[in-house]
């Protein structure tokens, strides 16, 4: 797995907001609906939308796990599974 960023807080529409630390992973297209990964392994989200300046992107992603425990990873890195990212 590589690491795509730090999960920063939960938005109104109960998603991760991820400030994403891999910028060159988010300038693909094809990022949008890959799942993201706790430091453990476990499937925590899939990555809906990348905003911001294409310098310090963040990313939006539906939350997978229970909103309860959702929040216990905020501050925490999470990860998508390796691959190579195809773009046309």
């Amino acid at each position: 797995m590589r690491k795509f960023g730090v999960i920063i807080g939960i938005t109104n529409e109960r998603g991760f907001l991820i400030e994403v630390k891999n910028t060159r992973i988010a300038r693909f297209p094809n990022v949008i609906n890959r799942n993201i990964y706790s430091k453990d392994g476990k499937l925590i989200g899939i990555i809906r939308d990348v905003i911001g300046p294409v310098s310090s992107p963040y990313a939006t992603a539906k939350i997978l796990i229970q909103l309860e425990k959702a929040s216990s990873y905020i501050n925490k890195p999470v990860y998508v599974e390796n691959g190579k990212i195809k773009t046309k």
